[in-house]
């Protein structure tokens, strides 16, 4: 939150939010897990003003004038921690830890794949040297198996043919670092993804 807004806004002290052009969305996220069960209603506040000696004006907006929120999701928040070192022969050091969280975006419900009679999986998960994609449909069809890394960057991509029932991918991931990366199979009409662990 770049700017303290000034307290006559929504006359609450102390407020910092967002302000200005942002470059981009910026992800923000809620724990609501003590509604659990409940119907929430989620409220954005909006507003404006002149600029004074000690908060500098925020009013910079976009070409159109708007302020936007999108992609809203209501998820089981996953995170883990990365933490990257280095041993020399006369120094060492350890970079701080990171989280990482995992994008909500890239799930996707069993449930639904199941409803098309379509269900897939992938094993060993944890992983090492390889994974194996079971694929299995009613019908055939032409798809893409691609894999990505947490932050996005794809790391290798691989067409298939599903020719019904049952269909077996196996992908090589022995060059692949510890952690998380997240498999997506693209069938031309629908996009799934799953998670898996190399380590």
């Amino acid at each position: 939150y770049p700017t303290e807004l000034q307290y006559t806004i929504f006359a609450i002290p102390a407020l910092d939010g967002f302000s200005g052009n942002s470059n981009g969305f910026i992800d923000s996220y809620i724990d609501v897990s003590a509604y659990k069960g409940e119907d929430i209603m989620i409220r954005f506040r909006f507003g404006t003003y002149e600029p004074t000696e000690d908060v500098q004006s925020a009013t910079n907006f976009a070409p159109d004038n708007a302020w936007f929120v999108d992609d809203i999701d209501l998820i089981d928040l996953i995170t883990y921690d990365t933490e990257a070192c280095i041993t020399g022969d006369t120094e060492s050091g350890c970079s701080g830890v990171k989280e990482t969280i995992i994008d909500a975006s890239l799930g996707t419900s069993s449930e639904d794949i199941a409803l098309n009679g379509f269900n897939w999986n992938i094993y060993p998960n944890p992983a090492q040297d390889f994974i194996t994609l079971t694929i299995e449909s009613d019908n055939g069809f032409d798809a893409e198996v691609s894999m990505f890394s947490m932050e996005g960057k794809l790391l290798t991509t691989k067409g298939i043919q599903v020719n019904g029932k049952r269909e077996l991918v196996v992908l090589n991931t022995s060059n692949l670092n510890e952690g998380m990366y997240v498999v997506q199979l693209n069938t031309g009409s629908q996009v799934f993804t799953k998670k898996v662990m190399i380590h």
